[in-house]
C-alpha cells in the first residue's frame, strides 16, 4: 500500500500530512480538509489508497490556490474538485513525472 507524504511543500511552505482516524466539520463526515492556519492537511483513515490520494491531491488544489492568494477559488468546490481530480489522474497515468529529475533539461 502506498502510504501518503508526511510532508509537503506547496509555495515555498510546509504542510503535515495526517491520517486522522474520525473527520468531521459542523457534523458532516468528511475525507479530508486542509487548515491553512495550522499548515495541515488531514486525510480520513480508513479510505482506499486511490481515496486517500485523490482527496490529498483534491486537498492540495485548494493549498495552492489559497497560497496563491487565490482564495475564491480556493473556496470553490466544483473547480478544487474536477482540477484535483485531474491532477490526480495526470499523475496516476504518468507516473514518470513523478521520477523526472531536470524538468529543464532538453532530451535533444
Amino acid at each position: 500500500m502506498n502510504r501518503l507524504p508526511n510532508r509537503i511543500r506547496v509555495n515555498g511552505i510546509e504542510y503535515k500530512v495526517k491520517v486522522v482516524k474520525r473527520l468531521e466539520d459542523n457534523d458532516n463526515s468528511l475525507w479530508g480538509i486542509s487548515l491553512y492556519k495550522k499548515n495541515t492537511i488531514k486525510i480520513r483513515k480508513g479510505l482506499t489508497n486511490q481515496k486517500q490520494q485523490q482527496t490529498l491531491m483534491h486537498e492540495l488544489t485548494h493549498v495552492m490556490f489559497h497560497e496563491m492568494g487565490l482564495d475564491e477559488q480556493a473556496d470553490d468546490e466544483k473547480l478544487v474538485n474536477q482540477l484535483g481530480n485531474a491532477f490526480y489522474q495526470l499523475l496516476a497515468d504518468n507516473p514518470n513525472l513523478i521520477k523526472m529529475g531536470g524538468i529543464n533539461e532538453s532530451n535533444d
